[in-house]
């Protein structure tokens, strides 16, 4: 289905909407059968008629997106829409979820939109285009305008916001956007506890909603809900391009002083922290999310040494309760990104690499003789060589 090259041009041949196809994979389906089959037979005849719509959809969605140059479709359509529909596959039933098919296609599709495929770094429009899609697509855009109490409520929230330094990427969007994003994320977190976390495809996806393009807020939701099991955020025989993407797209930036990135939210960092402690089942040191934190805290506890002891204060504070190889790790990789000079994002994650996937040579003698004020008189030490 294309466009009518008529004078009336921009209208669709059939009067289905722009991102139809894209419906097909966010729809649900209902069991019930005219025929008059047992209940079992109704089922396994749904799940198949299921699975058959939803591969041939995905196939053909994906012709769609690889051809050369794309197709007047796909290209009209921006990346951010097309992911948000594509992420609603991971709510339906696993069934479908562990069909091989439709896993290939959906991992496919998912990094040739994510720009996983091409290793290219989204800009902020891909998270901006998701939320707005996830709002389009929810109840919450039926309903009536809101009333002024709620208009009252958003300005406290952003004032609240200025206040705290919590003023990211929430302040763009409005409290109806949010609570579509959130009602979306907590239906798969929970789909994600129950079956998806044996699939690196639902992996993935889960992992989208720690890129820091994302509100504060969903950063935090995802890892708070998660707590229990974020291990299984790492992905086994994951190759170091793929990881190093993930984690790329995650970081907010470098050595602010030195890229202008913004420094994280402090609920952020404090989610990250938490998230390295009070835990039953403790992260290994290469695991996605524990590579992730000790990039994000390094980071920023190395900014906050070269910038105010306020900053310090608070990251003694987050970091209160960590274990000692926490600590350390946290520490050696804020003292190495500093005395590297570049102070990238890639530098930086170079340097949790170095510290966190090298040798533990050494690493039992370090950690009894490091201290909160050693570690600080060390990485203030590197001030004039940067």
């Amino acid at each position: 289905v294309g466009k009518s090259n008529n004078a009336e041009g921009g209208r669709f041949l059939l009067p289905l909407g722009a991102v139809w196809m894209y419906n097909v994979l966010s729809s649900t389906m209902s069991s019930q059968s005219d025929r008059p089959l047992s209940a079992s037979s109704r089922n396994d005849e749904h799940d198949r008629n299921m699975a058959d719509i939803l591969s041939h959809a995905l196939q053909l969605l994906l012709q769609l997106e690889t051809a050369p140059n794309g197709t007047s479709y796909t290209v009209s359509i921006n990346n951010g829409t097309k992911l948000y529909h594509i992420t609603n596959m991971c709510l339906f039933p696993e069934k479908i979820l562990s069909n091989d098919l439709i896993g290939s296609s959906l991992e496919i599709l998912f990094k040739h939109l994510s720009g996983t495929e091409c290793n290219s770094t989204s800009d902020s429009s891909l998270v901006k285009d998701f939320i707005k899609a996830c709002f389009e697509h929810s109840r919450l855009s039926q309903e009536p305008t809101k009333r002024k109490e709620d208009e009252k409520d958003s300005t406290e929230t952003q004032l609240y916001n200025m206040l705290t330094g919590e003023q990211s990427a929430s302040s763009a969007y409005s409290k109806d956007e949010l609570k579509a994003l959130d009602d979306f994320i907590d239906d798969l977190c929970n789909s994600y506890i129950e079956y998806g976390g044996q699939y690196p495809t639902f992996t993935n996806f889960i992992r989208l909603f720690l890129r820091h393009d994302f509100p504060a807020k969903t950063i935090t939701a995802v890892l708070t809900k998660l707590h229990p099991i974020l291990h299984v955020l790492t992905i086994e025989e994951e190759d170091k391009q793929s990881l190093v993407f993930s984690l790329t797209q995650s970081i907010s930036g470098g050595l602010p002083s030195l890229d202008s990135s913004r420094r994280d939210p402090s609920s952020v960092l404090d989610s990250f922290s938490t998230s390295l402690k009070k835990r039953d089942k403790e992260l290994s040191r290469n695991d996605y999310v524990y590579l992730l934190a000790i990039a994000v805290l390094g980071r920023n506890l190395a900014s906050s040494s070269q910038r105010c002891d306020c900053g310090l204060q608070a990251m003694k504070n987050r970091l209160s309760g960590v274990s000692s190889i926490v600590f350390y790790d946290i520490t050696q990789a804020a003292e190495k990104f500093l005395r590297s000079g570049g102070g990238t994002k890639d530098s930086l994650i170079s340097c949790v690499f170095d510290i966190c996937m090298g040798s533990p040579k050494g690493l039992n003698s370090a950690l009894n003789t490091g201290s909160w004020d050693e570690a600080i008189t060390s990485l203030k030490s590197v001030k004039h060589t940067i």
